[in-house]
């Protein structure tokens, strides 16, 4: 839930960086 709040802002600029920052959070 944490990442997706952080997410909003990433997603204005290409969808890449939300999925590594997903893959971030799931990993962590």
């Amino acid at each position: 839930m944490a990442p997706l709040a952080f997410v909003p802002p990433s997603t204005a600029k290409p969808r890449r960086p939300c999925m590594a920052s997903l893959s971030q959070g799931s990993e962590s």
